[in-house]
């Protein structure tokens, strides 16, 4: 019993994670989106047109309280893998 209450504890003490974001330019200074159709044409903007119909992608939008664009950020990309057509 008292090796459960140990690992129990050792479980419960676990470390904390801050992420924290300390920009080094005024917020005031960041775009605004006040509407979601400009938020979308900021979006598509910043994607490649060529590689659209190619790769797998999404982006994250980090917005502030007052819908300040604070960054737009791409997230890991999943290529097409083309294999040829082997006929025997």
């Amino acid at each position: 019993m008292e090796n459960y209450q140990l690992h129990q504890k050792q479980l419960s003490d676990i470390c904390e994670i801050e992420i924290a974001y300390r920009p080094g330019f005024r917020i005031s200074d960041c775009p605004m989106a006040s509407s979601s159709m400009e938020l979308y044409s900021i979006l598509k903007d910043s994607w490649n047109p060529d590689h659209l119909s190619l790769r797998e992608e999404f982006k994250i939008v980090l917005l502030s309280t007052d819908l300040r664009i604070l960054g737009i950020s791409g997230m890991p990309r999943v290529g097409v893998l083309l294999f040829p057509l082997i006929r025997g």
